[in-house]
């Protein structure tokens, strides 16, 4: 992009570039690869605020990615074929700038819901505000409204993946524990609700179809020890599949579960967490 002081004071230059091979507007595909390989070339990047020009690159990354997305938003507008393109070329690439602009995701990771816990990070972020009103490129790339169940048991699996099913303390691994929580929490909430939406209208079929599309299903399970429920149960976990956990909804039955000990169950976190 040519300076803005040149287009300026030297409007005469300007426009003879053309002759100097400068194209304007750039052509699309140009600007689809440059993102590709701007991301490409980020990817693993992260700015810290404390070091030195930390914040100035944060802008001028804002701006950039900023001026990007509005070309692209403005190109599929114009054009509606170049969406399948859009889609094609970067819904698998981090192209999108999230965190304070400190960290590049893919749009399956990013939602437009600005109330994605932070704990989540970076397994699943909010779009910054300022690219909001790009909606027809975040909708090629397929950005979700809100979390969706997949976005959360992705999130599960990932952990599930990086803890290999072993038993996690809150007082250890505090991050990982609060993770685990929040994820399952959501994936659970959103469940109920697609439960009493589906059992409102009569479509268990769109229920069961939305249990095969999260499947396999990671979630907190637990073995609670012949003590009973207690404070240190309730600060450990480990994700395990559904297919080897069941759910205890009678916790009176507890101690007749325990004679069983290779058997893990759901423990409630909170009331009616189930």
């Amino acid at each position: 992009v040519l300076p803005e002081r040149v287009v300026q004071y030297f409007p005469q230059a300007l426009c003879r570039k053309n002759l100097l091979g400068i194209l304007s507007p750039p052509p699309f595909m140009d600007v689809i690869n440059h993102l590709k390989e701007l991301s490409k070339a980020l990817s693993g990047s992260h700015f810290d605020r404390k070091e030195e020009h930390a914040d100035v690159a944060r802008k001028y990354l804002h701006l950039s990615f900023y001026k990007i997305y509005g070309f692209l938003n403005e190109e599929v507008n114009r054009d509606p074929s170049l969406k399948a393109i859009v889609s094609r070329e970067l819904s698998s690439v981090a192209c999108l700038l999230v965190n304070d602009d400190s960290m590049l995701l893919d749009a399956s990771h990013v939602t437009m819901d600005g109330d994605v816990d932070g704990i989540l990070l970076p397994h699943l972020a909010s779009l910054p505000r300022d690219f909001h009103h790009f909606s027809e490129f975040m909708n090629c790339l397929q950005v979700t409204q809100t979390p969706s169940l997949q976005q959360y048991a992705r999130v599960l699996t990932v952990l599930y993946e990086s803890t290999e099913g072993r038993l996690i303390y809150n007082h250890k691994q505090a991050n990982t524990f609060t993770a685990i929580k929040t994820a399952s929490t959501k994936l659970i909430a959103l469940l109920r609700k697609h439960q009493a939406n589906g059992s409102a209208s009569g479509h268990q079929a769109t229920l069961d179809q939305i249990a095969s599309e999260i499947n396999p299903l990671y979630l907190p399970a637990n073995h609670i020890p012949r003590s009973a429920r207690n404070e240190k149960v309730l600060s450990q976990c480990r994700l395990l599949s559904t297919r080897k956990v069941i759910f205890n909804d009678a916790f009176y039955l507890s101690g007749r579960i325990n004679d069983f000990d290779q058997i893990q169950y759901l423990v409630e976190w909170e009331n009616d967490y189930w």
